[in-house]
């Protein structure tokens, strides 16, 4: 059904652990929808991103402290190396908003990327 109303691309973020299997893997492929890398993941698997290999997406929640917690500048280097490994559309968020290191973060990761 998403498929017949939507051609663009479609990102996931998956919670249950059984989204990190084979088979659902196989789902995602088929109908191209990519699935989140998640920090914190949930389960190791939600670390990296799966499903369609058309698109990568990162979705930085702040680690430990979900939606407080700022991002080292060695963390942030880690995922600019993980960004600019493939050519693949690659898209990172950083949802670590309640005390605004989001913006602190995203500009220093788009300062490593240049």
């Amino acid at each position: 059904m998403l498929r017949k109303r939507h051609v663009g691309s479609v990102v996931w973020e998956p919670r249950h652990p059984s989204w990190f299997e084979l088979r659902a893997n196989e789902l995602l492929l088929k109908h191209r929808v990519a699935r989140v890398a998640a920090d914190p993941a949930r389960v190791p698997a939600a670390a990296e991103p799966g499903g369609w290999p058309g698109l990568r997406y990162f979705r930085l929640h702040g680690s430990p402290r979900t939606y407080y917690s700022s991002y080292t500048p060695e963390q942030i280097g880690s995922y600019a190396a993980k960004l600019q490994a493939v050519r693949t559309e690659t898209w990172c968020i950083f949802d670590n908003t309640t005390l605004g290191a989001a913006t602190e973060n995203a500009l220093t990761l788009q300062a490593l990327m240049r």
